[in-house]
């Protein structure tokens, strides 16, 4: 159960602990491993829908699990195929594949969707937020 989510805490505190939001399947506990999340359509995995990442965080990685990438249990098998041609960071083991969100509005985008679409109101506006904090501002004098 939980496989390689050691591999995903290992890497996390190698990466100076960035901030995380999580789609996994499995009914292991990310928590197990020391390694706090906010949740993005979980399947089988313990959800905890009291975690929400700060609004600035220096470093914010999305990890998602290859069986969630493929949307084998989804509705929309559709769900993540925005990420197919995005770059992974790291590939943990077999099953998950890590990216580096900090910065990207596009992602951003997608991952609010997927919020409001699955009635996560709470999670959807702190993306709102923080695609308004990156969006480049025209300097007017």
């Amino acid at each position: 159960m939980g496989q390689d989510l050691k591999g995903l805490s290992d890497y996390l505190k190698q990466e100076g602990n960035p901030e995380l939001i999580l789609s996994y399947f499995s009914p292991g506990d990310p928590l197990a491993w020391n390694i706090k999340y906010q949740p993005l359509a979980m399947t089988g995995a313990p959800y905890r829908p009291w975690l929400i990442n700060s609004m600035s965080p220096a470093k914010e990685y999305l990890a998602v699990s290859v069986f969630n990438l493929i949307g084998v249990l989804y509705d929309d098998h559709n769900l993540f195929n925005w990420l197919r041609d995005y770059p992974v960071k790291k590939k943990i083991g077999y099953t998950i594949y890590v990216y580096d969100i900090t910065s990207d509005i596009s992602l951003r985008k997608y991952i609010r969707d997927i919020y409001l679409k699955s009635g996560e109101q709470t999670y959807a506006d702190r993306e709102a937020k923080i695609i308004e904090i990156l969006k480049p501002h025209d300097l007017q004098p």
